[in-house]
């Protein structure tokens, strides 16, 4: 019946998956006799201590009911890292048995999307952390591809939320209102008041549950933030969409132009986001909400209320459309004499003048997207750009107040301070190599400036494996007679001068290079007979040439000729 049902899957039958795929229940949490958790309390993240920078975690995956004959081959791994605003893909390879094991880059806990063929499903990974996940090919609802017909979780903290998460999924759904975004801002306010009143009723219910469960605390507190974001991301959506209807679009010589909505009507965000100091502690300035689904995140950071904190961080200076030409958002434009800082601080006072939050984790994430980003792609260092960084990045430590955004713009400005100092180091490399053009006596030019000097002139390229592993073999040679009359020479064609380079840079390749031109190379090959590299030249202190050939069977007498 299964090779049946295998030859089914090659033409287009799912029905392969289902047919091999054991069903079981999903997991139960851990239950406790008596509650042992007192709610959330939001001050014990601030300093941000599960944020760890440059961290992976490792993932057991098991996808039970694999077919080989599946259109599938691979698992992709989507994770975010959100004080840098990067996204992240890694590719894990199943094996016959529907097996897959990847180290997963990870600096901090967050909800990753794992992707095989059709289906999806997200799943909570920890930093320095080791989970084992299995879940079943098949779905328990065809319209929702990320409900397994179960899951099974093992390891710590990270299966501890997934476990609860899991259980709890089919009791919150009955606290997410659907909703339908209209141009009419009274039908907004009304159905924006049933979904907050569902979230509050959410958040009572997870009170309820939450203690009852037999799992650390802080498993418990990401349990919380991420059941609370998941309730309250509608709100975040219905802002998100409603602006959107602001514009139309319209196709003109083959370009999708976005053009004013004349039938737009503005919603009064006062009256929309008025008691939102109800949801600080668990949304607003909660920096467990990184530990959820990135798009809450993304909602929030570039939704009405903090865009601009962003905008401004970045430089302001913010383009919209007025009858269909550009200007200038006047909220971006810096009056005279006002600083980008105060600007800010404006921002924060507006918000909590209208919504009733200030100065919050959310508005300081904004803030770091406006300036992080920016720091890590910047196309070309220079003393310029530093000084510009630097005061960017003050500006805003002066209103970031949680550790880990603000660690994270300040290796942003760390980065571009060693990017400069690499080009400068290259710089320097640059005016120390020598190019030779001579093509008279060659070698006579490459050797020079050493006179006296027992030298090893090594000839190689970046496209030669024996001569990079070579040259790295030699760095301890050369480090152990650092005080003796030594000189490396390594000698390139100077088209290859920038690979070259690099790799010299990248890997701390002592000794003096020297490239030649096309004429230079063929001259010296011809003179020695080269017909491949890597090649050596040894020459004593006198001058005198005393050995040719492959590098590594020159470094013996090499050092016997320094030991004289």
């Amino acid at each position: 019946m299964k090779r049946i049902f295998s030859i089914l899957v090659g033409v287009g039958c799912t029905l392969a998956a289902f047919a091999v795929a054991p069903i079981s229940e999903n997991q139960t949490p851990r239950m406790l006799n008596t509650p042992s958790w007192d709610g959330f309390d939001v001050e014990c993240y601030r300093e941000m201590d599960f944020v760890k920078p440059g961290a992976k975690t490792h993932l057991i995956g098991k996808l039970d009911g694999y077919d080989p004959l599946l259109e599938y081959s691979v698992v992709e791994i989507y994770s975010y890292d959100h004080l840098n605003e990067k996204r992240n893909v890694e590719v894990a390879e199943l094996d016959s048995a529907g097996n897959f094991v990847v180290d997963l880059p990870l600096p901090h806990p967050q909800t990753v999307t794992l992707i095989f063929g059709r289906h999806y499903r997200k799943v909570f990974l920890m930093p320095e952390d080791t989970l084992k996940y299995t879940t079943s090919t098949t779905l328990r609802d065809p319209n929702d591809y990320s409900r397994a017909i179960y899951s099974k979780f093992e390891g710590g903290d990270a299966a501890d939320v997934n476990i609860a998460c899991e259980f709890m999924c089919d009791s919150l759904n009955r606290y997410k209102r659907r909703y339908a975004v209209v141009n009419d801002p009274d039908s907004m306010l009304v159905i924006n008041a049933k979904i907050k009143a569902a979230f509050h009723d959410a958040v009572d219910y997870l009170n309820r549950t939450i203690p009852t469960f037999d799992m650390s605390q802080w498993a418990k507190d990401v349990t919380f933030s991420r059941c609370a974001a998941d309730v309250y991301l509608p709100i975040v959506d219905m802002d998100y969409y409603y602006r959107e209807l602001k514009y139309n679009f319209e196709d003109r010589d083959g370009m999708t132009i976005r053009i004013p909505n004349p039938e737009y009507r503005p919603l009064d965000y006062s009256k929309y986001f008025n008691d939102r100091k109800d949801y600080l502690a668990y949304i607003y300035d909660n920096p467990l909400i990184l530990c959820g689904d990135n798009l809450i995140i993304s909602r929030i950071v570039n939704g009405s209320m903090f865009y601009l904190h962003r905008a401004i961080a970045a430089g302001g200076n913010v383009l919209e459309i007025v009858n269909g030409e550009f200007r200038l958002k006047s909220e971006t434009i810096l009056k005279d004499g006002e600083s980008r800082l105060q600007k800010l601080m404006e921002l924060d006072e507006r918000c909590e003048r209208n919504f009733g939050i200030g100065n919050c984790f959310m508005s300081q994430l904004a803030m770091t997207y406006g300036v992080v980003p920016g720091f890590k792609n910047i196309p070309e260092f220079s003393k310029e750009m530093l000084d510009y960084c630097k005061m960017g990045a003050s500006v805003i430590l002066s209103e970031i107040s949680y550790k880990g955004l603000a660690a994270s713009v300040i290796d942003g400005v760390s980065d571009i301070a060693v990017g400069l100092a690499l080009k400068e180091a290259r710089q320097k490399a640059d005016s120390e190599s020598r190019t030779i053009s001579d093509v008279s006596d060659v070698l006579a030019e490459i050797i020079s400036p050493y006179k006296g000097k027992v030298i090893l002139v090594d000839v190689w390229n970046t496209g030669c494996g024996p001569c990079l592993s070579g040259m790295l073999d030699q760095k301890g040679f050369i480090k152990e007679y650092a005080d003796s009359p030594l000189q490396v020479i390594y000698v390139a064609e100077e088209r290859y001068k920038e690979p070259c380079e690099r790799w010299i840079e990248e890997n701390e390749i002592a000794g003096e290079h020297v490239y030649l031109t096309q004429d230079a190379y063929a001259h010296l090959s011809a003179d020695f007979n080269i017909t491949g590299i890597p090649f050596g030249i040894v020459i004593n202190k006198d001058g005198e040439i005393v050995s040719s050939g492959h590098p590594f069977f020159q470094i013996d007498l090499v050092k016997s000729l320094l030991n004289k």
